[in-house]
């Protein structure tokens, strides 16, 4: 997107790639982002065999994405408990 930046885009396109860097930086998640973060809180509070092994899952993914790590998280409490 970056790149997308420097080259010669439309003003509109311009628009749209600095407001969604602009939430990248910020940090602000899609709908369906904040509906996997809110499905991954429910498997942790419902806390059977189950659900941990749909956690442990998700954690397996690639290490860096946001919900391999937020399912890994999930798991490490529901470890400590």
């Amino acid at each position: 997107m970056t790149k997308a930046l420097k080259s010669s885009l439309q003003l509109e396109s311009l628009r749209r790639v600095e407001a969604l860097l602009e939430r990248l930086r910020k940090g602000e998640s899609s709908p369906e982002m904040v509906f996997a973060r809110r499905a991954i809180g429910l498997l942790e509070r419902f806390g059977n065999r189950e659900a941990r092994q749909v956690l442990a899952n998700l954690a397996s993914g690639v290490p860096d994405a946001h919900l391999t790590r937020y399912a890994r998280s999930a798991l490490e409490r529901m470890d400590e408990q």
